[in-house]
C-alpha cells in the first residue's frame, strides 16, 4: 500500500480551483491532477502494509489531538524542478499551525518508528507534474486568495483504479 497522511481540500475550494487551473492547462502541456487528487500532504509514506495503518493511525491522532479546525489561505502558484519539466503547484500562505501539525505528525511517526519521507515541509497543493512551463511566466498569472477551513487529517492510499489514480481515504481524524 502506497501511502500518505494529508488535509483534504473541500470540494467548493476544489472547484474554483479547477477553474482557475483550466486557463493554465489551455496554455501549456502537462500531467494535470484531477480535482478530486487536491490536497496538502503533511507527510509521505511511501509502501507500507496493512498492519501498519492502525500504528500510523495512532501517530496521526496523537498529534492531531491538540489541534482544532484552523484556516488555510492559498497564496500564489510556484513550481518544483525545472520549467520545460515541472510540478506545477499552488502554495499555502505561511501558516504555523499547520506547519506545527506536520511536524508533530513527522515527530509521532518517527517515535513510532514509520518511516517517511523526511524532506522538509512545504506546504502546497499539487497541480501537475511533468508540466512544460517554458513559455509562461507564473508570476504573472493572478490567482484568486481562496480560503478553507482544515478539519480533519486524512490517511490516504495512493492507487490505480482502470488506469486512473486515485487517493482512496483509509482514515480519517477530524480536530
Amino acid at each position: 500500500m502506497r501511502l500518505f497522511i494529508g488535509i483534504p481540500v473541500p470540494d467548493s475550494i476544489r472547484s474554483l480551483m479547477a477553474d482557475e487551473v483550466e486557463k493554465i492547462y489551455q496554455r501549456c502541456r502537462g500531467n494535470f491532477s484531477e480535482p478530486e487528487l487536491y490536497h496538502i500532504t503533511l507527510a509521505f509514506l511511501g509502501e507500507k502494509t496493512a498492519s501498519d495503518v492502525p500504528l500510523i493511525r495512532q501517530s496521526i491522532q496523537s498529534a492531531g489531538d491538540s489541534f482544532s479546525g484552523f484556516d488555510v489561505a492559498l497564496d500564489r502558484l510556484g513550481f518544483f524542478s525545472s520549467p520545460s519539466s515541472a510540478t506545477l503547484w499552488w502554495g499555502i500562505k505561511s501558516n504555523p499551525g499547520l506547519e506545527r501539525l506536520a511536524s508533530g505528525i513527522r515527530e509521532e511517526l518517527s517515535s513510532s518508528r514509520i518511516g517517511f519521507d523526511d524532506k522538509p515541509f512545504r506546504a502546497h497543493i499539487t497541480l501537475g507534474r511533468r508540466i512544460d512551463l517554458k513559455n509562461m511566466m507564473l508570476r504573472d498569472i493572478e490567482v484568486p486568495r481562496l480560503s478553507f477551513r482544515a478539519q480533519s487529517i486524512v490517511l490516504f492510499e495512493s492507487l490505480r483504479q482502470d488506469g486512473q489514480l486515485v487517493y482512496r481515504p483509509l482514515e480519517t481524524i477530524d480536530f
